[in-house]
């Protein structure tokens, strides 16, 4: 059960403001940037990275968060 505990509050550095944020959360609770995970080994990108510089996983488009219909 402390692992769980422990993996929730994880940390990481936000890519775009150098913040301490939760790793499970999707925006960095300092500047509010939307986050983009590496599927490959989790780490923080931004938005403009297509390629992770630390495993070379292709990264997953983002969301798009617009509302056009």
């Amino acid at each position: 059960m402390t692992g769980e505990k422990h993996e929730a509050e994880a940390r990481c550095r936000c890519p775009y403001c150098n913040g301490n944020t939760k790793r499970s959360l999707p925006v960095c609770q300092l500047c509010g940037a939307a986050v983009v995970r590496c599927s490959g080994c989790g780490r923080l990108l931004t938005q403009q990275e297509t390629v992770c510089p630390r495993c070379g996983t292709r990264a997953e488009p983002a969301p798009d968060q617009s509302t056009q219909s």
